[in-house]
């Protein structure tokens, strides 16, 4: 017997072309989506109530199907969010993408508005439709019928639940307490604890935020407190980022920081070292894209950089040695030739005397020998010298 003979109501599998053509707002893409669901309920309700008399009276119990889709049901125990929210506008941004990847991967999306136009999602993906009951259905297969739709309401309401309490733990002990403050928290409705968070991410003077924000934005000049000029792009586009994500926080188009501005602003205030790339930055549409391109050409500005120094600093090093060597020249050559114990008059007696005597770092340092007679010497050791061996000294004639 067929499924819409035995008047179950199967899992409703997603439309074949719901994200072919991508539509413009997430909202407007739930509306489709809610409509398209909407003929499919009235189809399979349709379906079953147009089986005859006597093959609804041939429907058994056991015919029926759980309208609930197993394979998709929440799993929260995994899954957690890394920092809790601390109620701040500039990180609400932030906060919402973490919890909407928490909720997507909890299987919770199905079980509210807000979250099913987040994600595309439909009730009915995960619950299907109510099991319609054939009026000529048998007592029982009716008494089944009322038993599989009491199975997934109760679904629906623990996918609420879960999907509620995800969404409470993901506040600071603080956050929760000020978001909560009107008793949000005995509903257990997700879309009214969004609504909740939605309103304190705007905070209680949003207009004053608000301009302070198109102030901040207006008035803001290329940071160049980092070392290199990298992370000096890191840091300017982590500020606007921040701009950014509390203009969406605030919601209110009286104070609305676009894209296009965004990127306006940044090549507007970028060092005089890029200025040479401004008309390529003209062509990025993103602030991804521009930071992107900003840090390679910021890389090899560094890299050139790093190599000029290194050049001067071998440079410096190689010059530094070459003085040294000819102040040495000109202390030997000054101070005359002393036979074979040149060079030891810039020594004092006691230094040319004491064989662990060096001179102090960087300092030009010539002799190889130590000779007990004449002390450090760059001719003879003990071995070689002729006042302690005579006989070595060659013959005058």
């Amino acid at each position: 017997m067929s499924d819409n003979s035995s008047g179950a109501a199967a899992p409703a599998a997603a439309p074949a072309n719901t994200d072919a053509a991508p539509p413009a707002t997430a909202a407007t893409r739930a509306a489709a989506l809610n409509k398209r669901y909407a003929e499919l309920a009235a189809a399979d309700k349709s379906g079953v109530e147009e089986i005859s008399a006597s093959d609804a009276k041939a429907v058994a119990p056991r015919d029926l199907m759980s309208p609930v889709n197993t394979d998709v049901m929440p799993h929260t125990g995994d899954v957690t969010i890394a920092e809790t929210w601390d109620g701040h506008t500039s990180t609400f941004v932030p906060y919402s993408r973490a919890l909407k990847t928490a909720i997507a991967s909890a299987r919770l999306g199905y079980y509210s508005t807000f979250t099913c136009q987040w994600l595309g999602l439909h009730l009915a993906m995960a619950v299907g439709f109510p099991v319609t009951v054939h009026s000529d259905y048998k007592a029982l297969v009716k008494a089944r019928c009322v038993q599989l739709n009491r199975f997934r309401d109760s679904a629906i309401a623990q996918g609420k639940r879960s999907l509620f309490a995800m969404m409470i733990a993901s506040l600071s002990a603080a956050t929760r307490d000020q978001v909560c403050a009107d008793g949000i928290d005995d509903e257990e409705c997700p879309d009214k604890l969004w609504a909740a968070i939605k309103k304190h991410a705007q905070g209680p003077f949003a207009k004053d935020t608000g301009a302070a924000l198109m102030t901040k934005f207006f008035s803001a000049a290329w940071d160049s407190s980092a070392v290199s000029i990298v992370d000096q792009v890191d840091l300017n586009f982590r500020k606007m980022t921040e701009m950014l994500q509390t203009s969406d926080a605030l919601g209110d188009s009286g104070y609305t920081i676009t894209i296009p501005a965004a990127l306006v602003k940044m090549i507007s205030i970028m060092p005089a070292g890029l200025r040479i790339h401004e008309r390529t930055y003209n062509e990025y549409q993103t602030l991804v894209m521009l930071r992107d391109e900003m840090r390679r050409d910021a890389a090899r500005l560094d890299s050139s950089a790093a190599a000029g120094l290194k050049s001067f600093a071998v440079r410096n090093a190689e010059l530094d040695t070459l003085k040294a060597e000819i102040a040495l020249l000109k202390r030997q050559n000054g101070r005359g030739r002393e036979g074979r114990h040149q060079s030891t008059a810039a020594l004092t007696h006691a230094q040319r005397m004491d064989p662990n005597y060096r001179p102090p770092a960087g300092t030009p340092w010539p002799f190889k020998y130590f000779c007990t007679k004449h002390g450090h010497s760059t001719t003879h050791d003990d071995s070689g010298c002729y006042a302690l061996h005579p006989e070595l000294r060659p013959n005058s004639d």
